[in-house]
C-alpha cells in the first residue's frame, strides 16, 4: 500500500493498484482498509505483511490517483513559492496529463492555507521584527531575487524601525547631492 495525501485536511489514502483505499482501522497488528467509493465492498486486510484483496463492485479510476497527486504537489508548490496562486495553478495543470479534471475553486482555498501554514511567526515586539525577517527564508525578504531589508534602527527613546531599500534605489542616493541633512545625521559625519 502506497500512501498518498487525501483529498480532506490530514487525511491520508492509501492506493494499490487503480483503487483508493482508507485506513479503516488497526488491531492486533492487522490493519483494515476500505474503499474510498461509498456503496464499494471493496476492502483490503494486511496481517503480517501480507495484502489479501477483497473485489470491488468498480472499475478502478487510474487517473483518480493522478488526481490527489496533482492536488499534493500543487500544496507543495504553493507553500514553496511566492507567485500567485492562480498562475501556480495554471503552470502545474497544463503540465499535467489530468489538468483539465481539477478546478482552481477545489484547490484554492487548501493551496493558501498551506501557504499560511508555512509563514514564519510574526514576531511579538517591534525590536524583533529584524531578527524575525533576517531568519526568515529569502522568499520573504525578496523582490526578485534581491534583498531589500537593509538593516533596523534603535533610538534612545526605545523607538524602532526598520530599513527597506532596492539596492539601485541606494546607489542613485548615494550618488545624490543633498541641499539640507537632517539633524540625526550631523553626529555621522555628513
Amino acid at each position: 500500500m502506497e500512501p498518498i495525501e487525501g483529498k480532506r485536511i490530514g487525511s491520508v489514502g492509501y492506493t494499490h493498484g487503480v483503487c483508493i483505499y482508507q485506513k479503516d482501522r488497526v488491531r492486533n497488528g492487522t490493519v483494515s482498509y476500505r474503499c474510498t467509493n461509498k456503496n464499494c465492498p471493496g476492502r483490503a486486510v494486511e496481517k503480517d505483511g501480507v495484502l489479501r484483496l477483497i473485489a470491488h463492485n468498480h472499475d478502478g479510476d487510474s487517473k483518480e490517483k493522478e488526481i490527489l497527486r496533482l492536488r499534493a504537489n500543487l500544496k507543495r508548490k504553493a507553500g514553496e513559492s511566492s507567485s500567485s496562486l492562480r498562475d501556480l495553478f495554471d503552470r502545474e495543470t497544463q503540465a499535467s496529463s489530468v489538468g483539465n479534471r481539477i478546478g482552481f475553486a477545489e484547490v484554492e482555498s487548501s493551496m493558501y492555507r498551506q501557504r499560511r501554514c508555512l509563514l514564519p511567526p510574526l514576531p511579538k515586539a517591534a525590536v524583533d521584527a529584524y531578527a524575525a525577517i533576517c531568519d526568515a527564508p529569502d522568499r520573504f525578504r525578496c523582490v526578485n531575487s534581491v534583498i531589500i531589508i537593509q538593516g533596523g534602527v534603535s533610538s534612545a527613546d526605545d523607538g524602532h524601525g526598520l530599513i527597506f531599500a532596492h539596492p539601485d534605489m541606494l546607489s542613485r542616493l548615494s550618488q545624490a547631492t543633498f541641499r539640507t541633512v537632517p539633524n540625526i545625521f550631523w553626529s555621522k559625519g555628513f
